[in-house]
Formats: structure tokens, sequence, C-alpha cells
């Protein structure tokens, strides 16, 4: 039994690790940062405590300008 569990977590450790950035590398249209964090930016966030709770939820809007 532990040697089944052992083996069901590697594999779920390599199919999570499995995918890089250079498959994406020919993708259109181009991820161009100064285009696309450029002007006004919304982000949203949270802060969540050890057990998953939620403790603070936040809203920032950010002047972005090259």
């Amino acid at each position: 039994m532990k040697l089944l569990t052992a083996a069901l977590f590697s594999l779920g450790l390599t199919a999570c690790a499995s995918t890089g950035v250079e498959q994406y590398r020919a993708e259109q249209p181009a991820l161009d940062l100064k285009t696309y964090l450029n002007g006004t930016l919304d982000a949203w966030g949270m802060f969540q405590g050890r057990s998953g709770e939620v403790k603070k939820r936040f809203h920032v809007v950010i002047d972005a300008q090259w």
C-alpha cells in the first residue's frame, strides 16, 4: 500500500513539472510586456492562513508607464 501511494505521489509531481515555457515560444501574438503592462492595471488578491481560511482580500489599481 505504501509503495502504491509513493508511486501515485511521484506521478502527480512529475505531471505538474513537465510543462516548460519553451513550448509557448512560437505562440502569436508574441507577449510584449511593455505593451501588456502599460496603462491602468487592476489586480485582486488575498491572504490565506495556514488552514486555507481567507484572512484578507485586496484590490490594487496601478498606473503603469514605461
